[in-house]
């Protein structure tokens, strides 16, 4: 095993597969999804449409950690403190940092400042965002932050 100082590839953009403007006909979205990978050249999108892009950041060892501990805690007969659905709403809080495409968004205004920032909990409650998208996104942050660099690359 070597260490390398490279910068770390901790910024990426994501789309949701559930998001209205893709294509599926024209797309194909079991690749696009296969992994985690989310890679947005396997998608086509509806004539004059545009998605709504999450720009996401790895999560911090440190979050993860909290985060599997919270979840794995059942694993030692103790009960489960997150449930991967929790899980997965956290890491879109603490992962999604900028949005395109979606109303209302302003990220002076919706994300909570601290060390590491985090979306308002109290504005995505109110932003009308699907639950199931959130989880979506979120568990593929939760997936690429447990990644080497050269896998986190999509």
């Amino acid at each position: 095993m070597s260490f390398s100082v490279r910068k770390p590839i901790d910024e990426y953009r994501l789309i949701s597969a559930k998001d209205p403007a893709i294509d599926p006909e024209r797309s194909d979205l079991d690749s696009f999804q296969d992994g985690y990978v989310y890679d947005e050249r396997h998608l086509a999108f509806r004539d004059g449409e545009c998605p709504t892009v999450f720009h996401c950041r790895t999560l911090s060892h440190r979050l993860m950690a909290r985060l599997l501990d919270r979840m794995l805690k059942g694993s030692e007969g103790g009960e489960v403190e997150l449930s991967i659905h929790e899980a997965g709403l956290q890491a879109f809080r603490y992962g999604v940092y900028d949005m395109e495409g979606f109303p209302n968004w302003r990220g002076d205004r919706c994300i909570q400042r601290g060390n590491p920032s985090a979306i308002k909990e109290t504005w995505l409650n109110e932003s009308g965002l699907p639950i199931d998208v959130i989880v979506e996104i979120g568990s593929v942050i939760l997936s690429k932050s447990r990644l080497s660099e050269d896998d986190r690359k999509n």
